[in-house]
């Protein structure tokens, strides 16, 4: 993956400050190290599944490419993918008690609160 050198830049530049010493020197070569380590662990994701450029101004969701997981980005307007929704593990083609909670978490609007309702939506 590249790493989007101008923003690289724009990360020293705010962790560099007048005067530095060798231990600084240190400190920021070892965060540059870890600024790059880390842009390189992650990939954007567009809303449609597609994989975006580091420097995307907008993006729906986040691969951490070290454990494989996938993070929704939540916005603060209302519906599916608002920041402050909770939703209940729910899933009605399970038998018993497993199936989880249906309408169990915490949601703006007129909508269920599960992930089987959020599935359905997204």
């Amino acid at each position: 993956m590249k790493i989007d050198e101008a923003e690289l830049s724009k990360s020293v530049e705010e962790l560099e400050s007048p005067g530095t010493d060798q231990v600084v020197d240190d400190q920021l070569g070892s965060t540059i190290t870890e600024l790059k380590r880390v842009r390189e662990s992650y990939i954007k994701i567009g809303r449609q599944g597609e994989i975006l450029v580091d420097g995307a101004g907008h993006w729906a969701c986040v691969k951490d490419l070290t454990t494989g997981l996938v993070w929704e980005v939540k916005s603060a307007e209302g519906g599916l993918h608002n920041k402050n929704n909770l939703y209940s593990w729910y899933e009605p083609h399970e038998k018993s008690e497993v199936a989880g909670v249906a309408d169990g978490g915490r949601c703006e609007g007129d909508t269920d609160c599960d992930t089987h309702s959020f599935c359905a939506g997204a």
